[in-house]
């Protein structure tokens, strides 16, 4: 007697084969798809609030303005920086995977410190120009306007819509792509609005260091009194992002472990049941000379292949439907998943690696313990 091979096992057992393979697939596809919406939107949080960061540090007025024996510190330590300049924090509010408003800044500056940071950030204007200086215009980064379906020569401003956080009318000139998720307008039109005509520090400073200074000056700036200011290093950034990922990913990692546990007890009950119904074939296997440890490599090959399956078809399935989301929303809006990731992989293997150890042991339990010659005779 040849039995049939875990292949043929499974294709002329579809019903028993479908019963093990759907809750390991959509485990699998679960897990994929929460670490592919997670990922994405880390990465979006990542590029609006700490890459930015990496180019430049910043003081910026809140609640009180900044007081001049800061501002003459920082300009005493010309050793340590490449360049300082006046701005205006202003910031424009967009649709995340996740969250609803994510703030990307709006870098109020004058005209040739808005084409040194643009070059600094290694971003490219994709279309139109600079904002002019001393005019209500603006230049948007792509995934903002796609983000509020908006395109050059278009207005944005809280004139037209209460809820937008940029101030009064700007025209959208330009628009510009990279890793930093930021836009520009013209300081020379809030200079000009406000009736302010000299470089005003007092609302916000933008000290790009040197990049062997980098640390002494996020020392002297953490050391600053920063009541009422708002001072961002790239250190103070990554820290706060880094704390709230990991809330997050705790979160994440226990729904993952719940996942993980219902569907490896749920498949361990299901293989003792499977092997329970299949107690008749190990029986004559066992009387014709296979030894339990035979059986069970063939049991193993067979549990595996489930659960190989199930991995393979788990990721292109989630794939797939990421890529459609992509096309039917989110490329649309700006801000597409991210499909593919070894992480992600990783996760969703973990699922198929516990289903096939806690499949294994009940039915190794289970096997040791039949009778053949009971069995044959029909007495079990």
């Amino acid at each position: 007697m040849k039995p049939l091979s875990a292949l043929k096992q499974s294709i002329n057992n579809k019903r028993k084969f479908l019963i093990m393979f759907l809750p390991v697939l959509l485990s699998i596809i679960i897990v994929y798809l929460i670490q592919m919406f997670l990922s994405s939107e880390f990465r979006l949080v990542e590029r609006t609030y700490v890459k930015p960061q990496d180019y430049y540090f910043s003081i910026a007025a809140k609640t009180k303005v900044i007081d001049n024996t800061i501002i003459n510190s920082i300009m005493n330590q010309k050793e340590d920086y490449e360049r300082v300049f006046p701005w205006v924090a202003h910031y424009t509010y967009f649709d995340g995977l996740i969250e609803k408003n994510i703030g990307s800044k709006v870098f109020t500056v004058k005209n040739e410190d808005m084409k040194w940071l643009i070059r600094k950030m290694k971003l490219k204007l994709i279309a139109g120009r600079l904002p002019a200086a001393g005019t209500n215009e603006i230049i948007l980064h792509k995934t903002i306007a796609r983000n509020k379906k908006l395109k050059i020569g278009d207005s944005i401003g809280s004139s037209l819509k209460k809820e937008e956080t940029i101030e009064g009318k700007k025209v959208i000139v330009g628009l510009l792509d990279g890793e930093c998720i930021v836009s520009f307008d013209s300081l020379e039109y809030w200079m000009k609005q406000y009736q302010v005509e000299y470089d005003d520090y007092s609302t916000g400073i933008i000290i790009a260091p040197k990049t062997d200074k980098r640390k002494d000056m996020e020392q002297f700036l953490e050391q600053i009194d920063s009541q009422g200011l708002d001072v961002r290093t790239y250190g103070s950034i990554s820290r706060q992002k880094q704390k709230d990922a990991s809330n997050i990913t705790i979160i994440m990692t226990v729904i993952n472990l719940m996942i993980l546990i219902m569907i490896t007890v749920c498949s361990g009950f299901i293989s003792y049941i499977n092997v329970l119904h299949r107690r008749s074939e190990f029986g004559i296997l066992s009387a014709i000379g296979y030894t339990a440890e035979e059986i069970m490599n063939r049991l193993s090959r067979e549990i595996f292949l489930v659960n190989l399956a199930a991995l393979g078809f788990g990721i292109m399935i989630s794939v797939l439907f990421g890529g459609v989301l992509n096309v039917l929303f989110f490329t649309q809006k700006g801000i597409p998943l991210i499909l593919a990731e070894p992480d992600f992989m990783v996760q969703a293997a973990c699922i198929p690696v516990f289903v096939c150890i806690f499949s294994l042991v009940p039915a190794w339990n289970t096997l040791h313990k039949l009778d053949p010659v009971s069995i044959i005779e029909g007495l079990v």
